[in-house]
């Protein structure tokens, strides 16, 4: 009988919570969150669907070295504190016909939260940003995290729709931040460089 109790009570919060949930666009997210405490149950949703160009599988080629970027959207992405719609995907990178790392077969994983897949992120920025290096007024930049567990290293990937040759591409900007390290530590490097890459949307 208790756990009966349990459970109905477990339901009212979560239906509760739900009910409380305010939508905003996911762009107020950035201002929203600069205050000094978020509501619980916001969700900053999609609204004008600003994420859906990054979705697909994104390759970059040059000669034997290759990286490949598979991209995915989820809506509602819950992080416990809050709701919001994500970027999120995985990577492979070969150099010099050598497969140097793949995490793409984390897509199969269901990670209840965008946060534990390699790439995540929904932060779209303008033109006036810095984060949107040499935009045109009106072009825009998803930024987003992306780690390589191995070696410990996480980083920035800065994306940027542009079109070449008539196809949908993207100008991917990759850059990583050094981590501090106990004395001693030693790790395998981080395969990945830090540099531009122009990566072709895949069939």
């Amino acid at each position: 009988m208790k756990k009966i109790v349990q459970l109905f009570v477990g339901l009212w919060v979560s239906v509760n919570a739900f009910s409380q949930t305010q939508t905003v666009d996911l762009a107020l997210q950035g201002d929203l969150l600069s205050v000094e405490k978020t509501p619980i149950g916001y969700y900053f949703k999609d609204m004008y669907h600003v994420l859906d160009p990054y979705v697909g599988t994104w390759v970059f080629t040059d000669g034997t070295t290759q990286l490949k970027l598979v991209l995915q959207k989820k809506m509602s992405n819950r992080n416990n504190v809050f709701f919001q719609d994500m970027i999120y995907g995985e990577y492979q990178y070969i150099e010099n016909g050598i497969e140097k790392v793949n995490t793409l077969s984390q897509l199969n994983e269901n990670f209840s939260d965008c946060g534990f897949y390699s790439i995540n992120g929904n932060l779209v920025v303008l033109h006036d940003s810095p984060l949107c290096f040499g935009c045109e007024v009106g072009e825009k930049t998803l930024a987003t995290g992306i780690i390589h567990d191995e070696s410990e290293s996480i980083g920035r990937l800065l994306l940027k729709r542009i079109i070449v040759n008539g196809q949908p591409a993207l100008q991917a900007s990759m850059g990583w931040r050094l981590r501090w390290k106990p004395a001693g530590t030693v790790l395998p490097p981080n395969p990945l460089p830090a540099r531009d890459f122009i990566l072709l949307l895949q069939p």
